[in-house]
């Protein structure tokens, strides 16, 4: 599973689902715009949009491409 799959099957279509059903949801956000620090695991664990090279900078995953879409669509396209 990608992390596009992964990002895409969990709060986006909760959050749709539950829009749609009545709920007064107003705005979604992604947890972490870039790879950082966490105290348990350091820096072993990479799960930002943009990748952090701490030498020679920062490029966007593939998954802050697809998520860019979305924002764009202002939502998901119908299987997503």
């Amino acid at each position: 599973m990608t992390r596009e799959d992964r990002i895409s099957r969990s709060a986006p279509q909760s959050g749709s689902r539950r829009h749609r059903a009545g709920a007064d949801l107003r705005g979604y956000f992604c947890w972490s715009l870039l790879d950082n620090f966490e105290w348990a695991d350091g820096y072993s664990q990479r799960f930002g949009l943009v990748w952090v090279d701490f030498k020679t900078g920062a490029d966007p995953k593939s998954s802050a491409l697809w998520y860019a879409g979305v924002v764009s669509r202002n939502g998901l396209l119908p299987g997503e």
